[in-house]
């Protein structure tokens, strides 16, 4: 599951918060969604209570974020040690370059793919040839946070919140809509990609079929080995 803000475009600066999370077949699913101030941690506490309360069973979850300060401060007051956490490697990975350098991508990216302890060191000590700088300031972030050798939860291949950054451009224009207008819109969105999956799912099995999509068999495949 993956949570992000994005601004509205309409009369009053408000900001629109989304959680988006994968179903069985691989698609993007969104969970919930809100309007607020801003992002910040009363906000972001509000949120994620509420999504706590509506969907229990996304402790132990992984949640995928940005971390910033005052997401970081009420997903710490929310899930406490309930829940797995990762930052955004795609926000990690801009921190770094607008730091650093443009050039410093791949080095990023070959870390935080490292798949074993010696490859991790491998891999930072040549970014530590290269910028010493950039090199400590990945030191300074919890590598459990972001290195696949080092993650303790399951994130079945994503490590960015792209699935949050895929469902703001479906509401992009919308976003210029009143509160009411865009709240209605997403509503629809949402009710007719829960409809469509039951239709499918209904057809299905109607044909005789198992509705579970060669998706879902593959993971539960690998978590069985």
């Amino acid at each position: 599951m993956a949570v992000d803000g994005t601004f509205l475009k309409a009369r009053f600066v408000q900001t629109l918060l989304l959680a988006v999370g994968i179903d069985g077949n691989g698609q993007n699913l969104l969970l919930a969604w809100s309007i607020v101030e801003s992002e910040n941690k009363d906000s972001w506490t509000w949120f994620l209570t509420f999504l706590k309360t509506a969907i229990p069973e996304c402790v132990g979850m992984t949640l995928i974020s940005d971390r910033d300060k005052g997401l970081l401060a009420a997903d710490e007051l929310v899930f406490g040690d309930g829940i797995n956490r990762l930052i955004c490697c795609f926000h990690l990975k801009g921190n770094v370059c607008r730091r650093f350098g443009g050039h410093r991508s791949a080095a990023f990216w070959a870390i935080a793919n490292a798949k074993t302890q010696h490859d991790y060191e491998h891999q930072k000590n040549d970014l530590r040839q290269l910028n010493a700088s950039a090199a400590s300031y990945l030191d300074g972030i919890e590598r459990a946070y972001w290195v696949t050798a080092f993650y303790r939860g399951p994130y079945y291949g994503h490590k960015t919140s792209n699935v949050v950054e895929s469902i703001n451009k479906v509401f992009r224009e919308d976003r210029e809509f009143s509160v009411l207008n865009l709240l209605n819109e997403i509503w629809h969105y949402a009710m007719n990609k829960r409809y469509e999956g039951l239709a499918k799912s209904m057809r299905q099995i109607a044909s005789g079929e198992q509705p579970v999509t060669d998706y879902c068999l593959l993971r539960l495949q690998e978590s069985e080995q």
